[in-house]
């Protein structure tokens, strides 16, 4: 999974329901330093976990919701 586009790792890592994955994979993503970055470890988790909450209910849409925006994706590059 180290080779998946950040955005991406943080959405499986939710999917899956790993909150410290994805707040590791949120952690690199932002190029935050100093109080900033404190700022980041402070609301990372409350995000992380929002987001896991969120993708367990209705995942079979989500999944068909995904797989429109990835066809989206495709049609602007």
């Amino acid at each position: 999974m180290q080779n998946r586009n950040p955005v991406v790792r943080i959405l499986a890592c939710a999917a899956r329901g790993d909150v410290d994955g994805a707040v590791r994979a949120l952690d690199r993503l932002t190029p935050w330093k100093g109080f900033a970055e404190i700022a980041a470890d402070v609301a990372g988790p409350p995000l992380v976990r929002a987001l896991v909450e969120a993708m367990q209910d209705g995942r079979e849409i989500i999944a068909a919701e995904l797989r429109a925006l990835a066809d989206e994706l495709d049609a602007t590059t």
